[in-house]
């Protein structure tokens, strides 16, 4: 709110430095600015300071709002005054990662926001979808009145009809209310998604249709076979991964059968055996239904790449790795010598890792990984961290991080910096990663300018049940790179043991 905005720089600057008329937002609050014409200036800015900040906090004048009724009383317990103390804390410092994990504990503890905080909250969460859903379970009856009494809030509001939005929005806003609608009721957002997906451009049609990995779930299959058959690639191409994720075989079938015919083993007695590579010499329009690209110039990681290969590269990427292994008759460990020494070797890897990824086969990585050599294997920590949980793959992440450490800083922060894709890490993967930064500091190692945010990261991450340990590793050493990562990991334990109390 403007209004309230120039009133905070009046009380600061003082009623001489600032003697401009004032304006009012609405004819109410103009009336009322009329009346105090007369009065001094210092009761007249005080006065119009509270005027405008109650309109920022309730949405409505203050003649208005003694005419609205009462909120009803909440039914469930409110946080306790530590806990509301932290919560205000983040909203200052504007940490929308710390304020989404309270908000997220407070509704799993079954609380709801202290009342004093809510505006704050709402206006933090307008352009925040993360912090959102959260906040509808927490807001409790005071908030959905809240929410009520100020237009710019009301889409807030816990009981706002979500199902209706998507016919009234377009854009980003139509995407976060499609991912909210989603989470809250995977059906009811596939049916409205259904309503309007005929009218909708592609580039819409694609921003939407990638929200349903948002509990991609069987019953989406009817829905997306039929966008196998889009207009758009994109749409295609999306539809075809989603397909190949829930393994139906209207997608996976053809494709099998697509590498099948690719693929030649020749066996050897005396010498390993070969594999070759023959993907169809001509484009075969059918394939665009996968959303399979005929002029794919480039891999995922900029090299140049063959249209041939292209094709080989697409198809194979939307394959778990195990379906080459079984075609070829081997074992996982020797598809992958096979591919490595292929004509096609760095397509192939990228496929079955891209594979890999979508079918969640951490077999594969565990296979791979002995085959690496130490920067390879740290190649791969960002994409790992990104499709996995910690807790799965938490013993190819230790080795290459042990590995990473004993090299200089301009080596294992980057390393340590991929790891950012992980919400959560490990007891043994937070507690590893404190000894070695303590070992670092200790070693006296300088760190490039802006490592800070490598390390402040980690506090987000630590898993809660590591505090102390991680403390008595760090505290002792009063090191202005790891001071502020304590402060914040230390609040966020606080938080969790108040709503446990």
């Amino acid at each position: 709110m403007q209004e309230w905005n120039d009133s905070v720089k009046r009380l600061i600057l003082g009623c001489d430095a600032q003697n401009a008329p004032w304006t009012a937002p609405s004819a109410e609050l103009g009336a009322a600015l009329d009346k105090m014409a007369e009065e001094p200036a210092e009761r007249r800015l005080l006065k119009a300071a509270v005027m405008f900040n109650f309109t920022r906090l309730v949405g409505q004048s203050h003649q208005r709002a003694l005419a609205v009724a009462p909120a009803q009383n909440d039914s469930v317990e409110q946080c306790s005054e530590r806990a509301e103390e932290l919560l205000r804390a983040a909203l200052r410092a504007k940490d929308t990662r710390l304020l989404a994990e309270y908000l997220t504990t407070l509704a799993d503890a079954g609380r709801v926001s202290p009342p004093a905080a809510l505006a704050d909250l709402f206006d933090a969460a307008l352009n925040q979808p993360r912090l959102q859903v959260s906040l509808r379970h927490v807001m409790g009856e005071r908030g959905r009145w809240l929410c009520g009494l100020n237009p710019k809030w009301e889409a807030l509001r816990s009981d706002a009809p979500a199902s209706e939005e998507l016919a009234h929005l377009s854009g980003v806003a139509r995407v976060d209310a499609f991912r909210r609608l989603r989470e809250a009721d995977p059906a009811a957002a596939l049916n409205q998604l259904s309503a309007i997906w005929k009218d909708e451009p592609a580039k819409e049609r694609a921003a939407l249709l990638e929200v349903l990995k948002v509990g991609l779930n069987p019953n989406d299959a009817e829905f997306l076979a039929a966008c196998v058959d889009d207009r758009s690639l994109p749409v295609r191409y999306q539809a075809t991964r989603f397909l190949a994720q829930l393994g139906d075989a209207s997608v996976l079938t053809p494709l099998r059968e697509w590498l099948a015919s690719a693929l030649q083993l020749k066996k050897a007695l005396l010498k390993k055996s070969q594999l070759n590579i023959e993907p169809p010499k001509e484009f075969d329009k059918s394939w665009e239904k996968w959303g399979v690209k005929e002029d794919l110039s480039h891999l995922p990681n900029r090299t140049k790449v063959g249209k041939r290969a292209g094709w080989f590269y697409q198809v194979l990427a939307l394959l778990p790795p195990r379906v080459s292994a079984e075609i070829l008759q081997t074992s996982l460990e020797q598809t992958i010598d096979l591919y490595r020494r292929s004509d096609y070797a760095e397509a192939a890897l990228l496929a079955l890792s891209e594979g890999a990824m979508l079918h969640g086969d951490v077999t594969y990585f565990e296979t791979l990984f002995p085959a690496l050599t130490e920067v390879e294997r740290t190649e791969y920590l960002g994409g790992l961290a990104a499709g996995f949980a910690a807790e799965k793959i938490e013993p190819l992440i230790l080795p290459a991080l042990q590995a990473a450490m004993k090299k200089d800083s301009q080596f294992w922060l980057p390393v340590l910096y991929q790891l950012k894709a992980f919400s959560r890490l490990t007891p043994k993967l937070s507690e590893a990663i404190a000894e070695m930064i303590r070992a670092k500091i200790l070693e006296g190692e300088s760190w490039y300018y802006d490592a800070h945010q490598t390390i402040d990261q980690l506090a987000y991450q630590f898993s809660l049940t590591s505090y102390e340990k991680i403390r008595s590793l760090l505290e002792p050493l009063q090191d202005d790179r790891t001071n502020p990562l304590l402060a914040v990991y230390k609040n966020r334990v606080d938080f969790h043991k108040e709503l446990q109390s």
